[in-house]
């Protein structure tokens, strides 16, 4: 061992030392501390489930019946005080549609009665004044006064600012797409008629009125579909003066239910006819058949009494909640003066109401 030299040996009692002293410091703080333990334990704080629910609102679309300005009725300078018993209720509505069977071509084009309609252009002044956001202008009587008083009559329309649905002054008037924006709703309309009184469509002018056509009703629907919250199917159809709709109204609601409308206000028998609620798997189709007259001079049995169909519509402003119908019947009344609209009496409000089933709308 002589080569160890005495430095060694000094770093080997060095080290030892201090590894001696490390052994003593940890007993003695094992002797004086406490134990202490690390177990975790974790209490979550309790929460109650909370849904987010998007506010709802409720938004009225109303049809009102067929204006048929027969003679004595064509020619008011003014037919704001025929429709003032009536005007507040139209007004209310969200979006309110109207069926103008007479042409309103003025006196250019001869003011004439049955059967073949024209009025002054003034009753487009009073279907402003109802609150009219779409006018409904296929039907029966379209081409009375030809494809020029057809055209002078959407003009007239034209310059009240006024939209309407059926009938069109050029193909690209024809392919524009009726939608509205209403509230949270995009609302999407098409019209047809069953004929036009032996009238005949120009072959170079094929978009001037749409006709019933299965094949059309079908492609207009599901294109239009593909874009709106709502499609409301205008129909002018039926037989005139029957309480019920017939089996040809039938099929062809059955065929714009399938292609995806969601609403089928009905018209053209000028009484009132049944609602009814057409139903496939999830998907509802409100049909109301015939709305009667709204504002005519007819006086064949029942053809004074109208109304306006309502459907009440809930949405969150994503999906639609709940549609719920209802009517608002009214009554042609023959004054010295004029022809009026007001709320029909109660007695005979209740036994339309029960006709068409639906509650009365308040």
């Amino acid at each position: 061992m002589k080569w160890f030299s005495w430095t060694a040996w000094a770093s080997l009692l060095i080290i030892l030392s201090v590894i001696g002293y490390s052994v003593s410091y940890q007993k003695v703080q094992e002797l004086l501390l406490p134990a202490f333990s690390y177990e975790f334990s974790f209490n979550p704080v309790e929460r109650s489930s909370f849904e987010y629910e998007l506010p709802t609102r409720t938004i009225t679309i109303g049809m009102a019946g067929d204006v048929l300005l027969h003679k004595d009725l064509n020619n008011y300078e003014d037919y704001r005080p025929s429709f003032s018993g009536v005007r507040d209720m139209t007004r209310s509505l969200d979006f309110f549609l109207i069926n103008l069977e007479s042409l309103a071509a003025g006196e250019a084009y001869e003011l004439s009665g049955y059967p073949n309609f024209n009025s002054t252009d003034t009753i487009a002044d009073g279907l402003v004044d109802l609150g009219s956001d779409l006018i409904m202008v296929s039907n029966n009587h379209t081409l009375d006064k030809r494809p020029a008083g057809l055209r002078q009559s959407l003009a007239n329309l034209q310059e009240r600012d006024l939209p309407y649905v059926g009938a069109y002054t050029s193909a690209e008037d024809a392919a524009t797409k009726r939608i509205f924006e209403v509230d949270a709703l995009t609302i999407g309309v098409v019209s047809y008629t069953y004929g036009l009184n032996g009238h005949i469509v120009p072959a170079d002018q094929p978009y001037l009125v749409n006709l019933i056509d299965v094949a059309k009703i079908q492609s207009d629907i599901r294109d239009l579909d593909t874009e709106v919250d709502l499609v409301i199917a205008l129909m002018h159809w039926g037989t005139e003066y029957e309480l019920e709709e017939n089996a040809e109204q039938n099929y062809l609601a059955t065929i714009a239910h399938q292609a995806g409308a969601d609403i089928i206000f009905g018209g053209h028998p000028h009484v009132l006819q049944p609602y009814e609620v057409m139903e496939s798997g999830d998907k509802k189709t409100h049909i109301f058949y015939s709305l009667g007259n709204f504002f005519s001079g007819q006086t064949i049995e029942n053809t004074n009494y109208g109304g306006v169909a309502v459907l009440s519509v809930e949405t969150d402003g994503d999906d639609i909640l709940a549609i719920e119908p209802s009517f608002y019947p009214t009554e042609v009344t023959f004054t010295p003066d004029r022809v009026v609209v007001n709320p029909m009496p109660e007695s005979q409000a209740s036994f339309w109401t029960n006709h068409i089933g639906v509650p009365l709308y308040e």
